[in-house]
């Protein structure tokens, strides 16, 4: 989908319906693939007339509460708010809305429920949103998946 801007990724998806817009966090090719997408969107965002395809632009969406996918999360939140925020004349660079889903009951489950608290403390500073129901919907792509724990 060339206009499609929004990323997921962090972990391992079982549908290959996601493939193409999720790219897994192994290698560098897709770490740059990732960097990439994310530029992207924000080139299309400023060149759009359009609020409501700035928005659907500037969403990401990171599957997966693990060190991973948090970590992702927060880089992304990071350079939204900070590093791109001043580069752009028609956009709010900080205004990227970025969704961690993880369908457990908290992100980090390998770490300590403290320091997950932390995380998530901090990644909401970062103006991430961090979802951990049990149950989470994520529309994506025009398309609505239940996403089950």
């Amino acid at each position: 989908m060339a206009n499609e801007s929004k990323l997921l990724t962090g972990m391992k998806l079982k549908t290959e319906e996601w493939e193409e817009f999720a790219p897994g966090l192994k290698s560098l090719e897709q770490a740059t693939e990732i960097r990439r997408r994310f530029l992207t969107a924000y080139e299309a965002a400023e060149r759009s007339d359009s609020a409501a395809d700035r928005k659907r632009l500037l969403t990401f969406v990171i599957v997966g509460g693990g060190p991973t996918g948090v970590e992702l999360a927060g880089a992304i939140g990071e350079m939204s708010r900070f590093t791109l925020a001043k580069d752009f004349r028609n956009i709010n660079a900080a205004a990227a809305r970025v969704i961690l889903i993880e369908t457990g009951t908290r992100i980090l489950l390998m770490f300590s429920e403290s320091l997950a608290s932390r995380a998530a403390r901090d990644l909401e500073q970062l103006g991430v949103q961090v979802w951990t129901t049990r149950t989470s919907r994520c529309q994506f792509a025009d398309k609505c998946w239940q996403i089950h724990g």
